[in-house]
């Protein structure tokens, strides 16, 4: 049982012996990131203090009532549209890495293709559908579960709704490439030491899925928090969060110091969720 895993070590030491120098490949890459990413960055928290403590702008915009507010509605945004993703997209990628391989493939094609369309066009379909002489209200209407004109449009559940429609690919994505890699048989192992199917998923699949699911969770709401396309046209000024905040600054208010603070509670959020992952696994293994 050990041979296996020394044999791996001891070649994967010798690669590393012979070609000492692979790392120069990852140099490119890396500055582009440095020079183009975390720079810009770094100035744009600068711009946002101005001057001040770092963040200190930050805690200020947070000691107001309306920043509280803006606040709470990017982060509660952000949330319901992750767990909906990530319910709904798990579930996806289980489905289609057990089914047969046309359903497996119908469902991937299902998920790549809208990532080809523009957020933009994508939310003007949502706006066609959820208006009050729309699709969705005609449904709901005929099928008794309204009299009046619904409306569904500029409306919190349409916003989420919209938003779940753009990011559920990045989690049926991440989730069956983590999946395809699982060899099946663990399935009928576990099945037969007498584990029911809700403890096969729960104990085995969705274990094995986390990498996956953590990922895909990661993306969806960092980009939620971010959109500007998909709040601006699905509710407008109704339900203000960070990003129209951070625009209108930018290009209605013209200050680029308060787009900058608000730039960085956006940053600050993501942060604290991309570490979030790695903080729970380091204190689950203490724990251990």
């Amino acid at each position: 049982m050990t041979r296996a895993p020394a044999a791996a070590d001891r070649g994967a030491a010798g690669l590393a012996v012979r070609a000492p120098g692979l790392w120069i490949l990852a140099v490119p890459a890396v500055a582009f990131l440095i020079a183009f990413y975390v720079v810009p960055l770094l100035l744009l928290i600068v711009r946002g203090a101005d001057g001040a403590v770092p963040f200190g702008a930050v805690l200020e915009y947070l000691a107001r009532p309306f920043g509280r507010r803006v606040v709470l509605n990017t982060l509660t945004y952000g949330l319901q549209v992750t767990a909906l993703c990530v319910v709904l997209g798990t579930a996806a990628a289980i489905g289609a890495w057990w089914a047969p391989p046309w359903v497996r493939n119908l469902v991937l094609v299902a998920a790549v293709v809208p990532l080809t369309a523009a957020t933009i066009v994508k939310a003007f379909g949502w706006m066609i559908l959820l208006r009050t002489n729309g699709v969705v209200a005609a449904a709901i209407e005929g099928l008794g579960l309204a009299e009046a004109p619904v409306r569904m449009l500029f409306t919190v559940p349409s916003l989420v709704l919209g938003t779940v429609n753009l990011l559920l690919p990045f989690v049926i994505l991440p989730v069956y490439a983590v999946l395809s890699q699982v060899d099946r048989t663990l399935l009928g192992a576990a099945a037969t030491l007498g584990a029911s199917p809700a403890a096969v998923l729960l104990r085995v699949i969705l274990p094995l899925a986390a990498p996956g699911i953590v990922a895909g969770a990661v993306l969806v709401f960092t980009q939620t928090i971010a959109a500007y396309a998909i709040p601006t046209l699905l509710i407008g000024d109704r339900y203000p969060v960070l990003s129209r905040q951070a625009v209108s600054a930018y290009l209605v208010l013209f200050d680029d110091r308060r787009g900058a603070m608000l730039a960085t509670v956006m940053i600050t959020l993501a942060a604290a969720v991309i570490a979030a992952p790695a903080l729970v696994r380091s204190l689950a293994g203490r724990l251990r």
